[in-house]
């Protein structure tokens, strides 16, 4: 053999070949990671170009009872559910964000890092749909808000302390504050937009309001 020569294999491996030792080494990979950092999810999750989707309040509020039971069989009681079907909403959780968030443990699940970031995001959606769900209940029940009431001397001296009383009486989770004005600052509040509503006796010019 000529010193320096190269040697050069006679044939080039084919690509069937190279796959099948791409995809055997890869299962020894997976073999060979902990049961610990093992994903929760059973499949492959494409983390290459991953359109996530609006996600579903439901999905995350089963994901935080998951996180803070730290069992999907504890998660799943408190939810109503059977284990196998809380399974499946966070596989396929999962599966729409493209990364692992669970990990399993000798005693149950925990987040990743991946799931301890959604676990925030998700508490604080839940709790905004709360209150959100609170305050619309509050217009179902009756009028809400605030309302600034003027009215002139002459209008305060007769009926209207008493009609005020009757409406506040229907009308218990509406805020209205009363103010005492003349007639000619009334109109003015009203047409700047310093007021909702205004009583008075000695009518002026009112063009542009609304009687």
């Amino acid at each position: 053999m000529t010193r320096g020569r190269i040697c050069r294999p006679s044939r080039r491996p084919t690509s069937r070949r190279m796959t099948g030792a791409v995809l055997s080494m890869a299962a020894h990979c997976r073999r060979a990671l902990p049961q610990s950092r093992r994903p929760f999810i059973t499949h492959d999750v494409p983390i290459r170009n991953v359109m996530i989707r609006p996600l579903d309040p439901v999905s995350l509020q089963l994901f935080v009872a998951v996180c803070e039971e730290g069992s999907l069989a504890a998660a799943a009681a408190r939810e109503s559910l059977v284990p196998s079907a809380l399974s499946k909403r966070i596989a396929a959780l999962e599966a729409e964000v493209g990364l692992p968030l669970l990990q399993r443990r000798h005693r149950g699940v925990v987040p990743t890092a991946a799931g301890d970031a959604l676990l925030t995001r998700a508490r604080e959606v839940l709790r905004a749909l709360d209150a959100t769900r609170a305050e619309l209940g509050a217009f179902v029940e009756g009028a809400q808000g605030s309302v600034r009431l003027l009215a002139s001397p002459s209008a305060m001296a007769e009926a209207l302390p008493d009609d005020l009383a009757q409406f506040m009486a229907r009308h218990p989770r509406l805020k209205v504050s009363v103010e005492e004005m003349v007639s000619p600052q009334i109109v003015r509040s009203l047409r700047d937009g310093a007021a909702d509503l205004g009583v008075l006796w000695d009518v002026g010019d009112l063009s542009g309001l609304h009687l």
